[in-house]
């Protein structure tokens, strides 16, 4: 049987390794206290698996620093193996290799199989957008989705009103689907006069292929513009992103929305 430790991504073994070093995991563990931090499918053999770590001698200090090199080590050998490819929408040269934009889209959503991270700053007709992503949810209930959105100050009230009536035409226009994504937003754009705002557009799946574009999510970006991103496979460059939104949400500068 395949062991669940390395069944396990780089990021995850790494989120471990900081748990277990941070005291907030114990070897120990039971499967729910591993809610947060593996596949459901892999909880129950990754908690076996720690607690036979712990029963032949080894501390959280000693199997931290195994699972930090283990981490190390998966990073070399994926980015032996990474690939890029050009992804565009607009008018294209008939030489072009380049990959449509809706379509590899499309792809990551259906495909997804533990996790999706997106951000973007603008969403249109974001219920046909989603489906996909939705479908997904449905058919894989353990299916960890994170969408990254820009919120901005407008004519709606205080920040409690404005995130309110974000939440209610989100809900309406663009996720009417019962199974619910996390959503997180920049408070600092909820700041009268604030130049802030969240404009990063990316999409990552299973943490193993990312899009990095200029596209926002909506039809005009994947259809009609002239916008230009890639497809990377580059597990370094994929880990770097995925901790980038990862902290600033344990360091509260990115909130998640009340009811998602």
């Amino acid at each position: 049987m395949t062991s669940s430790l390395l069944q396990l991504s780089a990021i995850q073994l790494s989120d471990l390794a900081v748990r277990l070093r941070q005291g907030s995991l114990r070897l120990q563990a039971q499967p729910f206290d591993l809610d947060q931090h593996a596949p459901r499918e892999l909880q129950a053999g990754l908690a076996s698996e720690l607690r036979q770590l712990r029963a032949v001698g080894m501390t959280e200090l000693h199997v931290a620093h195994w699972l930090e090199v283990l981490a190390q080590q998966r990073i070399v050998v994926e980015e032996e193996r990474a690939s890029s490819s050009l992804v565009w929408t607009g008018p294209t040269p008939t030489t072009s290799s380049a990959r449509d934009t809706a379509v590899v889209v499309r792809d990551l959503f259906s495909t997804a199989a533990t996790s999706v991270l997106l951000a973007t700053f603008a969403v249109y007709e974001g219920a046909r957008f989603f489906a996909p992503l939705a479908a997904a949810m449905a058919e894989r209930p353990s299916l960890k989705v994170e969408l990254y959105l820009n919120i901005s100050a407008q004519s709606h009230g205080d920040g409690a009103a404005v995130l309110a009536h974000f939440s209610a035409e989100f809900e309406r226009r663009h996720w009417p689907w019962p199974a619910r994504p996390a959503i997180y937003y920049d408070p600092r754009s909820l700041i009268p006069g604030s130049r802030s705002c969240l404009h990063a557009k990316c999409i990552v799946a299973d943490e193993s292929r990312a899009l990095i574009t200029s596209a926002n999510f909506t039809e005009s970006a994947s259809e009609r513009n002239i916008e230009a991103g890639t497809l990377t496979t580059d597990r370094s460059v994929i880990a770097a992103l995925i901790a980038q939104f990862r902290q600033l949400v344990r360091s509260n500068d990115l909130k998640r929305l009340p009811g998602w």
